[in-house]
């Protein structure tokens, strides 16, 4: 799920509807008007636009669009086999190490 959220105005008539389509599909109503908010369906992995429209109540329509990129993939995480630490007091024992996902970097991790 994507949510957004934006404002919109129209000082002559007054904003009258916001509406969000996914993909270039059908409409749906954003809650609100002038302040409004849109949380989608689940979407797939990969890229998708975002198009909200605003209808003035004088049937004047506003329309931009946003690109969004869903990645529901979780990186790729390997670490050092074979750790071992042995506790020296009743806290238990701190291990940090620095590992390598999918591009990202960890400083630390306490076990």
């Amino acid at each position: 799920m994507v949510a957004i959220t934006g404002s919109s105005s129209d000082s002559l008539s007054g904003v009258e509807s916001v509406q969000v389509s996914v993909d270039a599909g059908s409409p749906t109503p954003a809650t609100g008007t002038t302040s409004w908010s849109f949380t989608t369906m689940s979407l797939a992995d990969g890229s998708h636009t975002l198009t909200v429209n605003v209808m003035d109540r004088a049937g004047n329509i506003g329309s931009t669009s946003v690109a969004v990129t869903v990645d529901t993939t979780p990186p790729q995480l390997t670490l050092s086999s074979d750790v071992t630490a042995e506790a020296t007091g009743p806290s238990g024992v701190l291990v940090i190490y620095t590992v390598t996902a999918a591009g990202s970097m960890f400083a630390s991790e306490q076990l």
